[in-house]
């Protein structure tokens, strides 16, 4: 028995994955990024204790094929996701969250915006993937207008992570506040009304 106390004391840990993007969010007004006017105390922490890039770059600046990106490792001209809807990602195509579904990982993403719905094909691999919006009440050429409140993306990935926090997970969250039009809650739309950026 002590023997097996000490395998299972050295055998290595799962690693679990959370990725965190947030759509139009500019470094160079974070804190952990040395803007002194930012108040982001827990994007600060979270890049303290995690991994924060000082150069990282995007093939494509616009949110759908810019998260393909992310998720396939590969360009915009391979993976055939280069514009702002219109597209859909090939089933054929691996993902990251395929490739860790396909290794053992609970997969779960939680969405602020419908760019990223499921009809665009990045839920690949995702056992759960909330999109949920309701299209039918703007048109296709007007999906950035279709947003979800950070608090509520929060919440509901919180919802996930404890439900699968006993199992090697990988959770993505995207935020969608800081995108234009910019219409914080309060009370930063009274704090910041000079810059609600």
């Amino acid at each position: 028995l002590p023997a097996a106390l000490a395998a299972q004391a050295t055998a290595p840990r799962p690693i679990n994955v959370v990725l965190i993007t947030i759509d139009t969010l500019r470094a160079d007004h974070l804190g952990c990024y040395g803007y002194k006017g930012a108040e982001t105390p827990n994007l600060d922490r979270l890049a303290a204790e995690g991994a924060r890039f000082e150069h990282a770059y995007t093939p494509i600046p616009i949110t759908l094929p810019s998260h393909a990106v992310i998720f396939t490792g590969t360009y915009p001209m391979y993976s055939g996701m280069h514009d702002f809807s219109g597209n859909v990602l090939s089933p054929q195509q691996p993902t990251l969250a395929s490739i860790l579904k396909q290794n053992g990982y609970a997969t779960g993403a939680v969405l602020g915006s419908a760019v990223l719905d499921a009809r665009f094909g990045l839920n690949q691999g995702f056992d759960f993937y909330y999109d949920h919006f309701d299209f039918s009440r703007l048109e296709e050429a007007n999906l950035d207008e279709m947003e979800r409140p950070g608090n509520l993306v929060a919440d509901e990935a919180l919802k996930w992570l404890k439900e699968n926090a006993q199992k090697k997970f990988f959770l993505w969250m995207h935020l969608y506040d800081p995108h234009h039009p910019y219409n914080p809650p309060a009370p930063y739309n009274e704090r910041f009304k000079s810059q609600p950026y």
